[in-house]
Protein backbone atom coordinates (compact mmCIF):
# COMPACT_ATOMS: atom_id res chain seq x y z
CA UNK A 1 0.00 0.00 0.00
CA UNK A 2 2.72 2.21 0.95
CA UNK A 3 4.33 1.60 -2.69
CA UNK A 4 1.36 2.47 -4.46
CA UNK A 5 0.90 5.21 -2.41
CA UNK A 6 4.50 6.71 -3.32
CA UNK A 7 4.01 6.12 -7.20
CA UNK A 8 0.72 7.68 -7.28
CA UNK A 9 2.82 10.88 -6.08
CA UNK A 10 5.16 10.68 -8.59
CA UNK A 11 2.88 10.35 -10.86
CA UNK A 12 0.83 13.43 -9.77
CA UNK A 13 4.25 15.33 -9.60
CA UNK A 14 5.13 14.62 -12.84
CA UNK A 15 1.31 15.46 -14.38
CA UNK A 16 1.74 18.71 -12.59
CA UNK A 17 5.03 19.93 -13.55
CA UNK A 18 4.89 18.45 -17.03
CA UNK A 19 1.31 20.63 -17.68
CA UNK A 20 2.61 23.78 -16.08
CA UNK A 21 5.43 23.91 -18.59
CA UNK A 22 3.03 23.41 -21.30
CA UNK A 23 0.36 26.12 -20.53
CA UNK A 24 1.31 29.83 -21.75
CA UNK A 25 -1.30 32.31 -20.61
CA UNK A 26 0.65 35.11 -22.25
CA UNK A 27 -1.55 36.90 -25.00
CA UNK A 28 1.04 37.35 -27.74
CA UNK A 29 -1.01 39.69 -29.75
CA UNK A 30 1.38 43.08 -29.37
CA UNK A 31 -1.39 45.19 -31.36
CA UNK A 32 -3.27 44.78 -28.01
CA UNK A 33 -0.38 45.68 -25.56
CA UNK A 34 -1.12 49.90 -24.68
CA UNK A 35 -1.18 51.91 -21.81
CA UNK A 36 -4.41 51.28 -19.46
CA UNK A 37 -5.49 53.52 -16.96
CA UNK A 38 -6.30 52.87 -13.17
CA UNK A 39 -7.88 55.83 -11.22
CA UNK A 40 -8.88 59.44 -12.92
CA UNK A 41 -8.90 61.03 -9.92
CA UNK A 42 -7.85 64.90 -9.76
CA UNK A 43 -6.69 65.00 -5.78
CA UNK A 44 -3.46 66.91 -5.72
CA UNK A 45 -0.78 66.41 -3.42
CA UNK A 46 -0.38 69.86 -2.88
CA UNK A 47 2.48 72.08 -2.20
CA UNK A 48 4.81 68.77 -1.57
CA UNK A 49 5.93 69.78 1.99
CA UNK A 50 3.69 67.74 4.24
CA UNK A 51 3.79 63.94 4.98
CA UNK A 52 0.25 63.57 3.58
CA UNK A 53 1.85 64.63 0.25
CA UNK A 54 4.94 62.62 0.61
CA UNK A 55 2.67 59.62 1.60
CA UNK A 56 0.45 59.76 -1.82
CA UNK A 57 3.28 60.32 -4.40
CA UNK A 58 5.80 57.83 -5.54
CA UNK A 59 8.54 60.66 -5.94
CA UNK A 60 8.37 62.25 -2.48
CA UNK A 61 11.64 63.49 -2.23
CA UNK A 62 10.66 65.65 0.67
CA UNK A 63 12.45 62.62 2.55
CA UNK A 64 15.70 60.88 1.94
CA UNK A 65 14.10 57.92 1.53
CA UNK A 66 10.88 56.03 0.97
CA UNK A 67 8.77 53.03 0.06
CA UNK A 68 4.91 52.48 -1.02
CA UNK A 69 3.31 49.52 -2.09
CA UNK A 70 0.36 49.66 -3.96
CA UNK A 71 -2.71 47.40 -4.22
CA UNK A 72 -4.49 47.23 -7.30
CA UNK A 73 -7.22 44.30 -7.14
CA UNK A 74 -8.25 41.68 -9.88
CA UNK A 75 -11.47 44.08 -10.60
CA UNK A 76 -9.12 47.47 -11.00
CA UNK A 77 -7.54 45.07 -13.40
CA UNK A 78 -10.44 43.75 -15.65
CA UNK A 79 -12.14 47.26 -15.34
CA UNK A 80 -8.88 48.80 -17.07
CA UNK A 81 -9.25 46.08 -20.02
CA UNK A 82 -6.18 44.49 -18.89
CA UNK A 83 -5.51 40.67 -19.19
CA UNK A 84 -3.34 38.12 -18.02
CA UNK A 85 -0.38 38.26 -19.46
CA UNK A 86 3.02 40.75 -19.69
CA UNK A 87 3.06 44.07 -17.67
CA UNK A 88 6.13 46.17 -19.47
CA UNK A 89 6.10 49.30 -18.00
CA UNK A 90 3.97 51.51 -15.26
CA UNK A 91 3.71 55.42 -15.53
CA UNK A 92 2.17 57.93 -12.89
CA UNK A 93 1.31 61.43 -13.73
CA UNK A 94 3.25 64.43 -12.16
CA UNK A 95 1.31 67.56 -11.62
CA UNK A 96 4.87 69.43 -9.84
CA UNK A 97 7.84 67.99 -10.44
CA UNK A 98 10.70 68.70 -8.30
CA UNK A 99 14.74 68.87 -9.64
CA UNK A 100 16.01 66.15 -7.70
CA UNK A 101 16.74 63.18 -9.01
CA UNK A 102 15.27 59.40 -6.66
CA UNK A 103 18.41 57.40 -6.76
CA UNK A 104 18.22 53.87 -6.29
CA UNK A 105 14.89 53.89 -6.90
CA UNK A 106 13.00 50.09 -7.62
CA UNK A 107 9.76 49.14 -9.01
CA UNK A 108 8.76 45.87 -8.15
CA UNK A 109 5.65 43.84 -8.79
CA UNK A 110 4.00 40.72 -7.32
CA UNK A 111 1.08 38.82 -6.95
CA UNK A 112 -0.69 38.52 -3.46
CA UNK A 113 -4.05 37.32 -1.32
CA UNK A 114 -4.16 40.84 0.43
CA UNK A 115 -7.13 43.01 0.27
CA UNK A 116 -7.41 46.90 1.87
CA UNK A 117 -6.49 47.86 3.84
CA UNK A 118 -2.77 47.16 3.75
CA UNK A 119 -1.48 46.12 7.31
CA UNK A 120 2.25 45.22 6.47
CA UNK A 121 4.56 45.22 3.87
CA UNK A 122 5.05 41.91 1.45
CA UNK A 123 8.25 40.74 0.70
CA UNK A 124 9.03 38.04 -2.45
CA UNK A 125 8.72 40.52 -5.10
CA UNK A 126 10.05 40.94 -8.61
CA UNK A 127 12.18 43.73 -9.94
CA UNK A 128 11.21 45.23 -13.02
CA UNK A 129 12.79 48.47 -12.85
CA UNK A 130 15.86 49.82 -11.38
CA UNK A 131 18.23 53.23 -11.73
CA UNK A 132 17.88 56.69 -10.94
CA UNK A 133 15.10 58.93 -12.21
CA UNK A 134 14.59 62.87 -12.01
CA UNK A 135 10.89 63.57 -12.99
CA UNK A 136 9.06 66.07 -15.23
CA UNK A 137 5.39 67.38 -15.77
CA UNK A 138 3.17 64.96 -17.28
CA UNK A 139 3.21 60.76 -17.53
CA UNK A 140 6.33 59.47 -16.23
CA UNK A 141 6.72 56.32 -18.19
CA UNK A 142 8.76 53.54 -17.03
CA UNK A 143 9.78 50.81 -19.44
CA UNK A 144 10.75 47.18 -17.81
CA UNK A 145 13.89 45.94 -18.03
CA UNK A 146 12.14 42.73 -16.49
CA UNK A 147 8.97 41.78 -17.49
CA UNK A 148 6.43 40.95 -14.94
CA UNK A 149 3.37 37.98 -16.19
CA UNK A 150 -0.18 38.78 -14.45
CA UNK A 151 -2.35 35.35 -14.18
CA UNK A 152 -5.16 36.92 -14.84
CA UNK A 153 -6.52 36.23 -10.90
CA UNK A 154 -4.60 37.54 -8.52
CA UNK A 155 -4.23 40.60 -6.78
CA UNK A 156 -1.22 42.77 -7.39
CA UNK A 157 1.47 44.60 -5.11
CA UNK A 158 3.25 47.53 -6.75
CA UNK A 159 6.27 48.32 -4.57
CA UNK A 160 8.09 51.76 -5.04
CA UNK A 161 11.42 52.82 -3.38
CA UNK A 162 14.61 54.80 -3.70
CA UNK A 163 17.53 55.80 -1.34
CA UNK A 164 18.47 59.59 -1.42
CA UNK A 165 21.26 61.31 0.97
CA UNK A 166 19.48 64.37 0.66
CA UNK A 167 15.79 65.90 0.13
CA UNK A 168 13.71 69.22 -1.18
CA UNK A 169 10.17 68.73 -1.77
CA UNK A 170 8.23 66.31 -3.55
CA UNK A 171 7.00 65.93 -6.89
CA UNK A 172 3.65 65.73 -6.65
CA UNK A 173 0.85 63.31 -8.72
CA UNK A 174 -2.75 63.10 -9.31
CA UNK A 175 -4.30 61.02 -6.99
CA UNK A 176 -7.81 59.16 -6.75
CA UNK A 177 -9.35 57.18 -3.61
CA UNK A 178 -8.99 54.07 -3.19
CA UNK A 179 -9.33 53.11 0.66
CA UNK A 180 -6.20 51.44 2.25
CA UNK A 181 -4.46 50.45 -0.55
CA UNK A 182 -1.48 52.79 -0.45
CA UNK A 183 0.98 51.20 2.61
CA UNK A 184 4.60 53.93 3.16
CA UNK A 185 6.76 54.57 4.95
CA UNK A 186 9.02 57.66 4.80
CA UNK A 187 11.77 58.99 6.73
CA UNK A 188 15.42 60.98 6.55
CA UNK A 189 18.73 58.30 6.62
CA UNK A 190 17.22 55.17 6.12
CA UNK A 191 16.87 52.68 3.63
CA UNK A 192 13.70 53.02 1.81
CA UNK A 193 13.42 49.82 0.11
CA UNK A 194 14.11 47.54 3.03
CA UNK A 195 12.54 49.69 5.90
CA UNK A 196 9.16 48.54 7.89
CA UNK A 197 5.73 49.74 7.77
CA UNK A 198 4.25 52.68 8.57
CA UNK A 199 0.90 52.76 7.52
CA UNK A 200 -1.37 53.28 5.00
CA UNK A 201 -3.48 55.94 2.82
CA UNK A 202 -6.56 56.52 1.14
CA UNK A 203 -5.08 58.45 -2.05
CA UNK A 204 -3.71 56.06 -4.63
CA UNK A 205 -2.01 57.75 -7.57
CA UNK A 206 -3.39 57.32 -10.78
CA UNK A 207 -1.84 54.50 -12.73
CA UNK A 208 -1.01 53.27 -15.86
CA UNK A 209 0.00 49.88 -17.19
CA UNK A 210 1.89 49.06 -20.27
CA UNK A 211 -0.03 46.00 -20.65
CA UNK A 212 -1.70 43.42 -22.94
CA UNK A 213 -5.69 43.28 -23.33
CA UNK A 214 -8.18 41.47 -22.10
CA UNK A 215 -7.89 38.14 -23.79
CA UNK A 216 -10.99 37.46 -26.35
CA UNK A 217 -10.03 33.44 -27.49
CA UNK A 218 -10.56 30.35 -24.96
CA UNK A 219 -7.59 30.26 -23.13
CA UNK A 220 -7.20 27.68 -20.64
CA UNK A 221 -4.61 29.05 -17.78
CA UNK A 222 -3.25 26.80 -14.46
CA UNK A 223 -3.18 28.41 -11.37
CA UNK A 224 -0.90 28.51 -10.03
CA UNK A 225 1.53 28.00 -12.51
CA UNK A 226 3.92 26.33 -10.42
CA UNK A 227 4.68 24.66 -7.14
CA UNK A 228 7.62 23.40 -5.17
CA UNK A 229 6.69 19.99 -4.07
CA UNK A 230 10.01 20.58 -1.76
CA UNK A 231 12.64 17.40 -0.91
CA UNK A 232 10.91 14.12 -0.73
CA UNK A 233 12.56 11.30 0.96
CA UNK A 234 13.16 7.80 -0.23
CA UNK A 235 9.68 6.17 0.35
CA UNK A 236 8.68 9.08 1.64
CA UNK A 237 5.44 11.35 -0.28
CA UNK A 238 4.73 14.53 -1.31
CA UNK A 239 2.38 16.98 0.47
CA UNK A 240 -1.27 17.33 -1.67
CA UNK A 241 -1.24 20.33 -3.65
CA UNK A 242 -3.94 22.27 -5.31
CA UNK A 243 -4.28 23.50 -8.78
CA UNK A 244 -6.82 25.08 -10.68
CA UNK A 245 -7.54 25.08 -14.21
CA UNK A 246 -9.81 28.27 -15.42
CA UNK A 247 -10.38 29.28 -18.70
CA UNK A 248 -8.98 33.20 -18.77
CA UNK A 249 -10.19 34.11 -22.09
CA UNK A 250 -13.67 34.47 -23.65
CA UNK A 251 -15.51 31.64 -25.51
CA UNK A 252 -16.04 28.37 -24.25
CA UNK A 253 -13.09 25.62 -23.61
CA UNK A 254 -14.08 22.27 -24.54
CA UNK A 255 -12.02 19.18 -23.05
CA UNK A 256 -11.85 15.85 -24.77
CA UNK A 257 -9.40 13.90 -22.86
CA UNK A 258 -7.25 14.38 -19.83
CA UNK A 259 -3.90 11.76 -19.35
CA UNK A 260 -1.65 11.40 -16.83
Amino acid sequence: MKKLIFILALSLMTFTLMFADSVDIENTDESSRTWKQIGFGTHETGEGITDEDTENTPFGTYYHDGQRQYLFTVNDLNTAGIGAGAVSGIAWEVVQAEAYPLYGFNIEMKHTTATAPLTDFEGGFTNCYNGSHLTSVGWNQFTFSNNFTWNGTSNILVKVCFDNTDYTYNSTVYNHIAAGTNAHFVADDATGCTDSYEGTSDYRPNTQFNAAGTITEPTLALIPGIKDFGTIATGGCSSWETFTLRNVGTGTIAVSSVSL
